[in-house]
């Protein structure tokens, strides 16, 4: 059974992209274009990790974390984001982030990185 990565993103061609990209590479894929829209999605689903873009509409892809976290939900985190240095290093040990990635990515360093987060090869 392949692991399910919730990717959470207000950019509609990214969220196809990236569904087509980790399908590919053996994910099963659910996509949210908000964080409200992912947190819904979390009450509704299992899922195995999150991929968030930082800078979203209304909130965040950290405030999303947060809030994930806040639930006691102990998942694999990552973000995605243009402007790095938006995110602080002591939000990263806070919300115990695995990975952040630059926008744009590199598909095979994603999905390796992905892999690995999830504990699998």
């Amino acid at each position: 059974m392949s692991a399910t990565i919730l990717c959470v993103d207000d950019e509609p061609d990214l969220l196809e992209i990236l569904t087509f990209e980790l399908t590919r590479a053996g994910f099963s894929v659910l996509t949210a274009p908000s964080a409200e829209r992912a947190l819904a999605l979390l009450s509704q689903r299992n899922v195995d990790l999150i991929l968030s873009d930082l800078r979203m509409p209304l909130m965040s892809g950290v405030e999303l974390l947060q809030e994930v976290r806040s639930r006691n939900l102990d998942l694999p985190l990552a973000l995605m984001t243009a402007f790095p240095q938006d995110v602080a290093d002591d939000t990263v040990a806070a919300l115990r982030i695995g990975a952040i990635f630059p926008k744009p990515y590199r598909s095979a360093a994603l999905v390796e990185t992905l892999r690995k987060l999830l504990g699998s090869t």
